[in-house]
């Protein structure tokens, strides 16, 4: 059992980091807010046939913690995701992925600040190993290499994405008694509805970039991998 959870987390963890590569690839193939938009779209459409059933049964439950649900679907999906990606139009993606090293800091601060949960030598231990390794590969095995990285715009605004992961992460021990299926599909439904507003935003100041084949494709590979089966 424990082995296969590790195997799980180990294939999440690789489907979340070519998000990052993803993210980089679509600049210049497709702007940021129209792939948040499309990738919503898409993880939607696939959720349908498989949550729809199970949504229509959970529904009581899903109504009347719509504005729970509604909000981790915007901060964890959308919010973190339209910053993530316009983060990587100005920096790198080893840049973002040092950054997202920070994640698990922030939900175990959250977590002891708003729950009182305390954490063990072993999770601190696991903290510090992902840090270490993510500046090892980041640096090439030349940690010295980290001093000379050079922080922009980009990285300033990656760190709001941390927090807005990070409190997602940590607003999912209040979600409702609801199945995955249904989980899924109506955080998904609600990351749709609220990039709908960043999109608009997107081609009314006349930024948006129509997605050619290299966009589409990062666009299913976000839907697919990093939207669906990695969660």
């Amino acid at each position: 059992m424990h082995r296969t959870a590790y195997l799980f987390l180990l294939f999440t963890t690789l489907l979340w980091g070519g998000n990052s590569v993803a993210g980089k690839l679509a600049v210049d193939h497709i702007s940021p807010m129209t792939l948040v938009f499309l990738r919503w779209v898409l993880a939607v459409l696939i959720m349908l046939p498989i949550g729809w059933r199970t949504l229509r049964e959970d529904w009581p439950v899903v109504r009347r913690h719509w504005l729970l649900l509604g909000g981790l679907g915007a901060c964890g999906f959308t919010f973190f995701n339209a910053i993530f990606y316009t983060a990587l139009n100005y920096t790198t993606a080893i840049n973002v992925s040092i950054e997202q090293a920070a994640i698990p800091i922030v939900i175990i601060l959250a977590n002891f600040v708003l729950f009182r949960l305390r954490v063990n030598r072993v999770q601190i231990a696991g903290v510090v190993l992902t840090i270490i390794g993510v500046a090892l590969t980041a640096s090439h095995g030349d940690l010295r290499q980290l001093l000379k990285l050079d922080l922009n715009f980009g990285d300033a605004i990656m760190l709001i994405a941390v927090l807005c992961y990070s409190f997602y992460s940590v607003g999912l021990r209040l979600k409702p008694a609801i199945r995955w299926q249904s989980l899924m599909l109506a955080l998904s439904i609600a990351a749709l509805v609220t990039s709908l507003p960043f999109l608009l935003w997107e081609v009314a100041a006349g930024k948006v970039i129509i997605p050619d084949e290299r966009g589409w494709a990062i666009a299913f590979y976000t839907a697919i991998g990093a939207s669906v089966v990695s969660q």
